[in-house]
């Protein structure tokens, strides 16, 4: 991919056996300056296992039982 932009995308991790596992991060894309990403969002609906990043490194994890989604409003941070 070398010319990408995404608008308004989200992803959510419903995991309700194994706490343990961990997801790296819900988008993974190339690090260009013509790949751009905008409102992104993240969720973790069950509280069991962790997507550690929104997208590639960056974002915090979602986790926990209270679904508060993990927002990114721009991707490469501006």
């Amino acid at each position: 991919m070398r010319h990408h932009e995404g608008w308004g995308l989200g992803s959510y991790c419903f995991f309700n056996v194994d706490p343990t596992i961990h997801n790296a991060h819900s988008f993974e894309v190339p690090d260009r300056p013509e790949v751009r990403f905008h409102d992104l969002l993240t969720v973790s609906l069950n509280g069991a296992g962790v997507i550690d990043n929104v997208i590639n490194d960056f974002g915090g994890p979602a986790q926990g039982t209270d679904t508060v989604p993990v927002d990114v409003v721009s991707y490469p941070a501006s």
